[in-house]
This record gives C-alpha cells, structure tokens and sequence, in this order.
C-alpha cells in the first residue's frame, strides 16, 4: 500500500482527534513532521459539532503565505477513511491521486446535503511533496460566509500550535463578514475514469457532463461552461448537476464520441477544464443608471478583468450578459437591473437578506472571428437600424423542432421592427445564427404553457430550470427557441437569448421602395440634359436615405442622466 502525507491545519493537528479517523490507530505509530504550506488558513461555514466557523486552506497559491501545519505520514486507505467520515463518500481515491499534479485540486462526490452542514470539505488538493512522498489535504471549493471559530475549535488548534512553537497569529482568519471567494478562485479541474456506465443516452439537445451536486461550488447552482478532455481529444462541453445520478459523473453520448470516451476505453483518465466562476454580491440598479435587461454593471477594475461577455450563473439557469463598467457599483458587487433579474429568476435583494443575494459569473473567451463582425454590424446598424432585445429562452413549441423558428409576443416583433415570418438573427454571447420569427398566437400559448409545466408527458430533454421558475417568467419576456437553433448554438432550452432583425433580409425586403425612386430620379436625370450629373446623384441619395429613414430603427436603451443623486433602485 502507498504511503503518502495528510497535511492538517485545523482540529485535526491534535494527534488524539486524528487518531479516531483511521482504522485500527490505536495499534499504530503516526509518524509526523511540521510543515509551511503557501496556502492561507481561514475560517468559514458552520459546523454543528464544534457551532462555529471551522478551518479551511485557500485554493488560490500565495508564496508569500506560509502556514504552519502537521503532516501524517498515512496509506492511501486511510485517506479514503477520513473522507468518508468528513463527507460521507464511499468513492475510491486512487484516480484523484494519482491524476494530480503538485498545486492542483480537484472536487470530490458527497452525498447531497439539506441542511447544508455536510460537504464542505469537498476539495481535494496536493501540496509539495514531503520527503519524496506525495502529500494531500482536504478543503472546500463551496462559497462559504466567513465566520470566527467557536473558542474550544479556536483553543485546540492554538494548543498544538504552541505545543510546537508556532502560535496561530490572533488575526488570522478572524474576518466575520463576506464569502470565501478570495479563497476559492483557483482553476478548477474534476478528474475521473472512464467506464462504459458513465455514458448517458438521456437527449439533451446540448452538449452535458452532469456531476453530482455535491460537485458543485454551492448549494443552489445551475451550469457552468467547460472543456472535456480525454487522453486524445478535447471538446466543450456544459456541467449540469443532479441530486439523482449517484456518485460518478455521466457523460452525453455524443460527446462522449467526439473524445474519443467508445466501449472498450474503459479505464480512460478523462479531465474537466472549467474556468472557476466566481461569486459577487448582486445590488440591484439604481434609477438614474438602469442597465439593459442583459446587461451587468460592475466596478472598472471587475469589468477590466471579466471582458465583454460573462455567464451568469443563478440558481436555476445559466445566461451570457454583457459587462459594463460603472463607478457607482463597488468592487466585488454587480449590479443586475429588474428586467434581468426576472430573466434568471432572481428575487429582490431586500439588503441582501435573502438566499440569492449573490450570483456567480464566470469569464467567457472571445472567439478570433469576433471583433472581425462588428464593424460590418455597426455599419448595417447606422443604415437601419437593428435593435436588441433578451428574452429568457425555453424549449421550442412541439412541430418547431425541424426549423430554425423563434416564436414570441407581438411586443417583442414592435421592437424589432419585424412582422411575423420575417428574418431575425439569435445572439448567445458570441454566437449568432439566422431563424425566422413567429407571433405567439393564442391557439399556441395553452400549448406552451403545458409544455412548461411540463404536464405532456412527453418531456425528454434535459430541463437545468426548474418548473416554478419557468412559469414565472412573463410571457413577453420569453422567446420559444427550436432544438435546432439551440444546437448549432449549443445551448440548453432554458438561458437567455438576444433577438435583432436580420440587416439583409430587411433591406431585400424593401428593395422595390429603395429601387423605384432611384430609378424615377435617374430617368429624370437623363430627360434633362442641363442638370448637372452630381445633383441627380445628390437628389438620389436624399430619397434613398429618405426611404431607409422610414425602416429605420432605433434602441431605446438611452438612460437618463438626471436624478443622480437619486438612490432609488430598480
């Protein structure tokens, strides 16, 4: 059996506490060495045994951090016997631990948890080895409120530490106020191996890993963005969790296919490649600054460093909303105007008393070909006008599912400047794709709602939503998106969409407006020879801006600049 070192930085560093997690240590001699790990103790969450904060180690490596803690020199089942005593997980270890690498973690299976006390240790990180051996310790990757620890906690960590002569500075992990996610921002990967039962035939309509809830970073989340990595391939993939799954992840069929994860590679080290989101604390808009209904207001330095598009991640879906940098909104915070809380299916905030009073945001890359499109839109904008509008999205009306067709309220078509059949482009994020829209119809919408409440019986796809929240979206801020828009843009039913009116389709459609007054204008420059060329030219482009003029559309997402001093919310 493989020896390796447990490295403890809590209760744990009294040798008679961690004697009652191993089997059989009453006939045992632990073996122990004092050590500095560049990773920051702190102090989060609850515990009901000690009724207080207890400790944890930051994720996020600092070399000018150095905490003093006690490794054991233990075997690898003894590792497994403390996890299961701290979480409840029967899974073996092996994979993990000997798939990372030094200054790596990864999350860990633990039963769900309603009360939430269970499960917070459930990171797994490697730190430098010791003496040529491997060494390990338990943390958490939960966001936790920071908290102090209760005084018999606090009284057995200072006790071994002044037993060997390094007291516990008196401001170390103190903080009473705030989350844990300066601690917790690190990469983050998930580790497993692959066997056939892991592969899920379920019908997505979107590339899916669903993990184990206790995967994921907090008690209420929905999906996150992340690459699947197999020994010869690489994919990008969603992460949905799931109370109903077990223990061990299940990957979508198809991709499962594109790594390469076929029967017979049983046995395959398959690694999940997430940029960690993080949370922030959710303010709601202030009156004289509103943003756009899919828009999120952060401080300069926060938008800097998140880029133009973000996923916002709510407990009950995941949406790409555009950063906007404002000075009023503090570092750490995010504000999220009304119409975009609707859309994830947020609550007031009420001072943050709520649960929900923070949302997670992970950064999202921009593709090459990005920045190439926008000129070319900004022009088709200037001529005519294109107009955006979010919608949260939901799975398309049953006989859709063969087109690309979008189907919304009549409100939605106004402020496009479209009727219903014309041509539209449907953004997520970077992506884009043409579909036709639709008029929701009253003969459709009794339809739509059973499809929602999921009462047909015929609900196959995965749902990331659940049905409470879906119901509760007003119908006009819902877009009805077909399985084959969502596909090429791989999304799942429910997020949130971005509508525009097509700038080709538009002006084809009014080709013969813009053609017969030009054409009036140059017979008539060809009728009278005195009158110079230029001015027909001139008296040309005046109709056909004239004309354009009356297509055009503009935003409405102008925002008042009065009231500043105003504090009201919205």
């Amino acid at each position: 059996m493989t020896s390796l070192w447990y490295v403890c930085y809590g209760s744990n560093m009294d040798e008679t506490r961690f004697r009652d997690y191993l089997p059989d240590s009453d006939r045992r001699r632990l073996r122990h060495q004092w050590v500095d790990v560049p990773y920051e103790r702190y102090f989060a969450g609850t515990s009901k045994t000690w009724g207080g904060a207890v400790a944890f180690l930051s994720l996020a490596q600092d070399t000018e951090i150095h905490t003093r803690c006690k490794a054991y020199l233990i075997e690898e089942r003894d590792l497994s016997a403390i996890v299961r005593q701290e979480n409840g997980s029967t899974e073996d270890l092996s994979d993990e631990l000997h798939s990372l690498q030094v200054d790596q973690w990864t999350a860990l299976p633990t039963p769900p948890s309603s009360d939430g006390f269970r499960g917070k240790y459930n990171a797994l990180l490697r730190l430098p080895g010791i003496e040529e051996s491997a060494a390990y310790t338990l943390t958490t990757a939960r966001r936790l409120q920071l908290g102090a620890p209760a005084p018999g906690y606090l009284a057995l960590i200072e006790g071994a530490l002044r037993a060997e002569g390094s007291p516990l500075s008196p401001v170390e992990g103190t903080e009473k106020d705030g989350y844990n996610a300066r601690f917790v921002t690190s990469g983050w990967d998930i580790r497993f191996r692959w066997t056939e039962e892991q592969r899920s035939a379920r019908p997505t309509g979107f590339d899916a890993v669903r993990l184990p809830l206790s995967y994921a970073p907090a008690v209420q989340f929905s999906a996150v963005l992340a690459d699947l990595e197999s020994e010869t391939a690489r994919a990008p993939t969603w992460i949905t969790f799931a109370e109903d799954i077990g223990q061990r992840p299940l990957v979508d069929s198809s991709l499962a296919d594109a790594v390469g994860l076929t029967p017979g590679s049983d046995g395959t080290h398959v690694n999940l490649d997430v940029r960690r989101p993080v949370p922030y604390r959710r303010l709601s808009g202030v009156a004289w600054d509103i943003p756009g209904s899919d828009v999120l207001q952060a401080a300069p330095g926060d938008a800097a460093e998140l880029g133009r598009w973000v996923l916002v991640i709510s407990p009950t879906i995941a949406a790409p909303f555009r950063v906007v940098g404002r000075s009023h909104v503090p570092t750490g915070s995010v504000r999220i105007g009304y119409a975009g809380r609707r859309l994830l299916g947020l609550r007031q905030n009420n001072g943050g008393r709520i649960r929900d009073d923070h949302v997670w945001v992970q950064t999202v890359s921009r593709p090459r070909w990005a920045a190439r499109k926008r000129p070319i839109r900004a022009f088709g904008e200037a001529l005519v006008g294109a107009p955006t509008v979010a919608l949260r999205s939901t799975e398309g009306l049953v006989g859709d599912d063969g087109d690309r067709i979008v189907r919304v309220d009549s409100t939605a078509l106004d402020l496009l400047g479209v009727t219903s059949g014309d041509r539209i482009v449907v953004s997520w994020g970077w992506r884009t794709i043409g579909a036709t829209v639709l008029l929701q119809t009253e003969s459709t919408l009794e339809t739509m709602r059973k499809q929602l409440g999921e009462k047909t019986g015929h609900q196959a796809r995965q749902s990331i939503g659940d049905v409470a929240t879906r119901l509760d979206v007003p119908e006009h801020l819902r877009a009805w998106v077909s399985s084959q828009i969502r596909f090429r843009l791989q999304i799942p039913p429910d997020t949130v969409v971005r509508l525009r009116r097509s700038i080709p389709h538009t002006l084809l459609k009014h080709a013969f407006a813009l053609a017969l007054p030009a054409a009036g204008f140059v017979v008539a420059a060809l009728a009278l020879s005195r009158v110079p060329w230029y001015w027909a030219a001139a008296l040309s482009v005046v109709v056909i801006l004239a004309t354009l003029a009356s297509i055009r559309r503009r935003n409405g997402s102008g925002q008042s600049k009065r009231g500043r001093g105003s504090r009201t919310s919205a």
